[in-house]
C-alpha cells in the first residue's frame, strides 16, 4: 500500500513541478492572441503545437530540466515511502507522467528526446529515496 501511496504522490509532486515550470514558460513567453490553452480539440492542439515550435530553445529547455526533475522526484517519493528500491515503482510513475506529458498535445521532437531523461532521473531519485530510510 505504501508502494502505491509513494507512486500516486510522486506523480502528483512531477505534475506540479512540470506545471509550474510550465506556467514559468507562459508568463515570459505568452500565448498568442486566439490560443486557447485548455482546449482539447485537433484545431486547438495544431495550433498549441505551432506555438511551442516557435518557442526559443530556452523555453524548451526549461521544460526538459522541470522533467528530470519531475521524474527524480516521483522515483524519490515512490521509493522513500516505500522504504525499499523498488525500481518498477520508479518506472511506473516515470511511464505514467511520460504518457500523459507527451500525448497532451503534439510537441515538437526534442521533447521526445527526453524520454531518455525521465528513466535515469527516476532511477537516481529512487536511489536516494531509498537512503534517506536507511
Amino acid at each position: 500500500m505504501k508502494t502505491i501511496a509513494g507512486i500516486a504522490i510522486g506523480l502528483s509532486l512531477a505534475f506540479g513541478i512540470v506545471s509550474a515550470s510550465t506556467l514559468v514558460n507562459v508568463i515570459i513567453w505568452p500565448w498568442p492572441d486566439g490560443v486557447d490553452a485548455g482546449a482539447r480539440d485537433l484545431a486547438a492542439r495544431s495550433t498549441i503545437a505551432e506555438h511551442i515550435n516557435t518557442l526559443p530553445l530556452l523555453s524548451k529547455l526549461m521544460t526538459s530540466a522541470s522533467y528530470g526533475i519531475a521524474a527524480f522526484f516521483a522515483g524519490f517519493i515512490a521509493a522513500w515511502m516505500a522504504e525499499s528500491l523498488w525500481i518498477p515503482g520508479a518506472i511506473i510513475a516515470t511511464i505514467l507522467t511520460t504518457l500523459a506529458v507527451l500525448t497532451a498535445i503534439p510537441l515538437p521532437a526534442i521533447f521526445w528526446l527526453n524520454v531518455g531523461i525521465f528513466i535515469p532521473a527516476s532511477m537516481i531519485g529512487a536511489y536516494f529515496g531509498v537512503r534517506m530510510v536507511q
